[in-house]
């Protein structure tokens, strides 16, 4: 019989990436402004431009109408992995972004 030893990389890993130096490849236009960043971000902010990228590699941008205004950079902060502080009366602006890019990660 064969004896396995198993391995696995930590998901700590991804917190050394320098992802901020990627190409800025990826828009996203909220409310008609736009916000460029890279598709990796993009993707890890949001499980619904990740599914699209599985069926359609090539998009992007992605395009978020909000019914509330607020900073779209706030929100792009969160790739830090850092908590911080968002003014009370941009939550619920932020509330919607999550709801629309359908993130279940935040805490």
């Amino acid at each position: 019989m064969n004896k396995t030893s198993q391995i696995q990389l930590k998901l700590e890993s991804v917190l050394d990436l320098p992802i901020e130096i990627y190409d800025k490849d990826f828009t996203f236009i909220v409310n008609g402004e736009e916000y460029k960043t890279n598709r990796i971000i993009a993707d890890l902010l949001s499980p619904t431009i990740s599914n699209i990228h599985l069926t359609d590699p090539t998009i992007n941008e992605f395009i978020i109408t909000t019914q509330q205004k607020g900073n779209f950079s706030h929100y792009l902060n969160l790739i830090s992995f850092k908590q911080f502080e968002i003014p009370e009366e941009e939550m619920q602006f932020i509330f919607e972004i999550i709801d629309i890019l359908g993130c279940k990660s935040i805490t």
